[in-house]
């Protein structure tokens, strides 16, 4: 039986930070919203659990993170627009 990943979300932790965080691209976002039966801007309570096995993976970036000790928290998405989302994305690509 293979084991599922989850993780918690820490206070201002949207989905697309852990999606980052735990996978190293924001393309399994929309992955984890469709696994958890979520959308992708509702704002998700501090404490709540994740499920997180997805395919996408970019392990360069959640080396990164892991090594550096960084966790994600850039706020809710449904105060966001895309094009910063987009931002986000591009930065976190440049960082390794």
């Amino acid at each position: 039986m293979a084991i599922k990943k989850e993780v918690k979300i820490l206070s201002n932790q949207n989905l697309v930070d852990i999606s980052l965080q735990e996978t190293g691209t924001v393309e399994a976002a929309f992955d984890i919203c469709l696994l958890n039966d979520f959308g992708l801007t509702d704002d998700r309570e501090p404490g709540e659990v994740v499920n997180v096995d997805v395919e996408f993976k970019d392990n360069e970036v959640v080396l990164f993170y892991k090594r550096n000790m960084v966790k994600p928290v850039t706020g809710g998405l449904g105060t966001i627009d895309a094009a910063y989302a987009v931002e986000v994305y591009v930065a976190e690509n440049y960082w390794v």
